[in-house]
């Protein structure tokens, strides 16, 4: 495979990982198990960043498979109204199967205005480039703080 064809690859599978996040109808807090699963690997594995909010939120401490990372966002989503994903900028390493996405997560909790957590995913993808193996995501601490906020009633 040409670099440029395994660029590609790793590109795609990348944004339609975290745009697979996205709710399964738009404007509606439904997630779409099957399609996150469907970009990930058999061994996946997700993680959190950055090292002092991890130290001090224990919800995003260690790793987590992709049945257990899924079970955590539909409680979050439980809580939500609705949520938008947009993929700002994207850089790819081809030599590591790896690339790094900026993104906008619009997210509104009944009553409230949107929230934008800007969000940064790092994402490993096997040697193919078509599956994802790991992910680790970097949550704005303030945006995240003000979300739960609202989600007590506040805010």
């Amino acid at each position: 495979m040409a670099d440029s064809s395994l660029y590609n690859t790793l590109t795609a599978t990348a944004k339609d990982f975290v745009l697979a996040l996205s709710p399964k109808t738009a404007g509606t807090n439904e997630p779409d198990d099957d399609r996150f699963l469907s970009y990930t690997a058999s061994n996946y594995t997700h993680t959190w960043g950055h090292k002092h909010f991890v130290s001090l939120n224990p919800g995003v401490q260690g790793n987590v498979d992709g049945p257990e990372f899924l079970g955590r966002m539909a409680k979050l989503a439980g809580k939500m109204k609705t949520w938008e994903i947009e993929v700002t900028e994207t850089c790819v390493d081809v030599g590591k199967r790896t690339a790094a996405l900026k993104t906008d997560f619009s997210m509104t909790i009944g009553g409230h205005d949107p929230v934008m957590n800007e969000i940064v995913w790092w994402v490993t993808m096997d040697a193919s480039g078509e599956k994802v193996v790991e992910s680790c995501e970097y949550i704005d601490p303030v945006a995240a703080d003000q979300m739960k906020e609202q989600m007590m009633g506040g805010g």
